[in-house]
């Protein structure tokens, strides 16, 4: 922790403690606060100000390394996504944008009091943390429906996603409540005195300057006025750290360079380093594009938040920056924004469908840099892939020299299934040709700068549960990753056998019946192995995990740890061989990278020849698939028809629609949790089954037609009604039958 980064949080306090419910993220802070601090601050849980103020204060008075960034991965990981951002970037005009509805709702709220909060949970669940969810609900069922209201408004109030305004008014729309959803508009003339009361407010204004000693993402500074109107100040980009410059090097010579480095130490910076330096240094009459292309919307999102925070800075450069992805790619075309930006932040889907559209000008020779988030995804069918499939195509077959340089970013490459460092090293020499790298740069000579930066949390062997659930209105965040972790685990292999140690008995029977009650755990069918058991007991409760195969998950005491041998338990190795696997990883990068310059590039040009030849074996006309009658398509679970083959049509090349009013019968809709606009379609509600529920896709607005049934083939049998026969596929692209394209002309909607 720098001496500026706690100036800025001081500065940043109102924010803070405005938002911040230390409850939630103490269990992930006990490592760096003493008992004495965690107790003071739960005295203060029903007073979430008070105690963020002790919090805040607490944690200003630690001396240890590495406290900051675990404050931030806290935050993160309790699903203050606003804060977080908010404190990475030191940019709060997101959550000060928020003040004028918190106003507005402190003022309606004696009119919102006679609504029943659980209506409105499944429109706007992610407005609020799930633990909030959980005190509203039970003060509900307590208290009544007015001070569960109250609660809402409280929670709401303290809520740092951006989008809660918004998804409160649809909620009390899509719930019935429209007079209230009416007064819940800023526009309106009853509530213009909102914005003008905070006008009239004195408001304080200050810079915050990050220096080059800081601690987490070095991207920009930015002011958090106390007051209620943010004014914005000057931003002042901070220098870069040693390591930092050490990873852009190769890229900044002009190298297809591939940047490994642990998550928080900074590559959003060091790709923008590579940006700058790049535009800048372009020969005369040459002018650079690049483009950064993030995996996931949110990411995106942020990404390009950074970019035009960081260059509208310098004022030197005179650089336009853009973003598209899915939800606003059909308001403007893709390859007019791509002309018109000097820096593109897009999702790969957008942009390979922009190079697939056969009428446009944008070709890959239009950039002059490209770099790649999340590069380790450059595999199978993934969007990165089919991307630079393109290139390599352009490179190895059209001979193209106006290729643009490829710079990717990763925490890590991975090693894929290899099972020793050989087999590592193919691995990732696969991925370096995919992406047409030179150089795999990693942190060699400044590892102590970089070790300064990145928190690296202990490991803990046991499962310490005991102290968060001694606050009964806290939901315990290890709960969810239990549930994460035995979910993945089951979902890639159902056969897995897993051991849950615990400490005390009576943590075992909490946590046994926490998991029976689970909908999502409870076919795991968990045995209680513990001390005092008579032997009978022991035996017959082993048998069901070892044996029979009835139970798949053992809760034990450390009875199970002393000498019983279970051998069908993976869980336990597989983590060890996931050590093995980062150790096997470094290694092999460690030997790539000592390999002499052309060695690695002979490596990697005949890598690409193969992968060439594969697509082009991709290419070759397949035969079509043939036109077959009496095929109809069951529900997945309860076998019910839902509708015939002959009436599936395709649109777009990829999404799959249903003709006709009479499958509109055999399904009910729930509003889509996710809605949102990509490419020519928006997201409105989910399908289900109408006599079972099962999840059979969802409706989209396409264009001006309304409601279309957009179905995922894996949630449904198709039957030859002639053989009664059943086939099932997980991908539409499976089927062994032909199915039309869409057309226009048949709608009747």
């Amino acid at each position: 922790m720098t001496e500026a980064q706690r100036e800025n949080l001081l500065r940043c306090r109102d924010y803070i403690v405005k938002i911040l419910n230390p409850a939630y993220i103490l269990s992930y802070m006990k490592t760096w606060l003493s008992d004495e601090a965690v107790e003071e601050i739960q005295e203060q849980s029903n007073r979430p100000t008070k105690a963020a103020e002790l919090f805040l204060q607490s944690i200003l008075q630690l001396k240890v390394d590495g406290w900051f960034r675990g404050f931030l991965d806290a935050l993160n990981a309790s699903e203050y996504t606003g804060l977080y951002q908010a404190i990475e970037i030191w940019d709060f005009k997101t959550i000060e944008s928020l003040e004028p509805h918190r106003e507005l709702l402190k003022r309606i709220e004696p009119a919102i009091q006679d609504i029943d909060v659980t209506d409105l949970q499944g429109y706007m669940k992610d407005c609020l943390l799930q633990q909030e969810w959980e005190e509203i609900k039970q003060i509900s069922h307590n208290k009544g429906r007015k001070a569960s209201a109250s609660k809402l408004v409280e929670c709401l109030c303290r809520s740092d996603k951006e989008y809660w305004p918004k998804m409160f008014q649809n909620a009390l729309y899509e719930a019935g409540y429209d007079c209230h959803g009416k007064l819940w508009d800023l526009k309106g003339d009853d509530n213009a005195d909102v914005e003008m009361e905070n006008e009239d407010e004195s408001s304080g204004v200050f810079q915050i300057q990050i220096s080059e000693e800081a601690e987490s993402d070095n991207l920009c500074g930015s002011s958090c006025s106390a007051s209620d109107t943010f004014q914005q100040t000057r931003y002042v980009p901070r220098k870069a750290r040693s390591y930092q410059i050490e990873l852009a090097e190769p890229a900044l010579n002009g190298k297809h360079t591939m940047i490994c480095a642990p998550t928080g130490s900074g590559k959003t910076f060091v790709s923008i380093m590579i940006c700058e330096h790049h535009l800048r240094n372009r020969p005369t009459g040459q002018a650079g594009k690049v483009v950064f292309l993030a995996t996931k919307v949110p990411v995106y999102e942020q990404q390009k938040k950074v970019f035009q925070e960081y260059f509208k800075t310098e004022y030197d450069l005179n650089y336009n920056i853009a973003g598209i992805c899915g939800e606003n790619a059909s308001f403007a075309p893709a390859d007019i924004v791509i002309q018109q930006n000097d820096i593109i932040v897009m999702t790969p889907q957008t942009l390979l469908n922009s190079l697939n559209n056969n009428g446009t000008v944008i070709s890959l020779s239009t950039f002059t840099l490209m770099i790649f988030d999340e590069c380790h995804n450059t595999t199978g069918n993934n969007p990165y892939n089919m991307l630079m499939f393109k290139y390599l195509d352009l490179k190895l077959k059209q001979g193209a020299r106006s290729l643009p340089q490829i710079v990717g970013l990763t925490a890590s490459p991975g090693i894929g299934s290899a099972k020793n460092v050989d087999e590592a090293k193919d691995y990732i020499c696969k991925i370096c040709a995919s992406l047409n790298i030179e150089v795999i740069s990693t942190v060699r000579k400044n590892i102590k700068d970089l070790e300064e930066v990145v928190h690296k949390p202990e490991k803990i062997n046991l499962l310490e549960l005991t102290a968060a659930s001694e606050d009964e209105s806290n939901e315990n965040p290890k709960l969810e990753d239990i549930k994460e972790i035995l979910g993945e685990a089951y979902y890639v292999n159902p056969e897995t056998r897993t051991i849950l140690f615990v400490k005390t008995r009576a943590l075992l029977a909490a946590l046994k019946n926490w998991i029976e009650e689970s909908p999502e755990l409870q076919f795991l069918k968990p045995q209680a192995l513990m001390g005092r058991m008579t032997l009978p007991k022991q035996k017959g409760t082993l048998d069901a995990f070892k044996i029979n195969g009835d139970s798949k998950l053992l809760i034990a005491t450390s009875v199970a740890d002393e000498g019983i041998d279970i051998v069908q338990c993976n869980l336990e190795e597989k983590e060890r061989y996931n050590l093995q696997k980062e150790k096997m990883m470094n290694k092999a990068i460690e030997e790539v990278q000592s390999w002499d310059e052309k060695v690695f590039a002979k490596q990697i040009n005949e890598l690409q020849k193969q992968q060439i030849k594969m697509l082009d074996s991709r290419k070759k006309p397949t035969e079509p698939k043939p036109w077959k009658d009496n095929l109809v398509l069951l529900c997945g679970k309860c076998k019910t028809e839902a509708c015939s083959t002959e009436d599936l049509r395709v649109i777009e090349e990829s999404h799959h629609t249903v003709l006709g009013e009479k499958f509109k019968t055999r399904y009910t809709t729930k509003p889509h949790r996710k809605a949102r606009n990509y490419g020519n379609f928006e997201k409105k509600y989910k399908m289900h089954c109408i006599s079972c529920g099962y999840d059979w896709g969802i409706i989209v607005t396409y264009k001006t037609f309304e409601d279309m049934p957009i179905i995922k083939i894996e949630s449904f049998s198709v039957q030859d009604v002639v053989r009664n026969m059943q086939n099932h596929f997980r991908k539409w692209k499976d089927v062994d039958f032909a199915i039309k394209d869409f057309d226009f002309e048949e709608i009747f909607y």
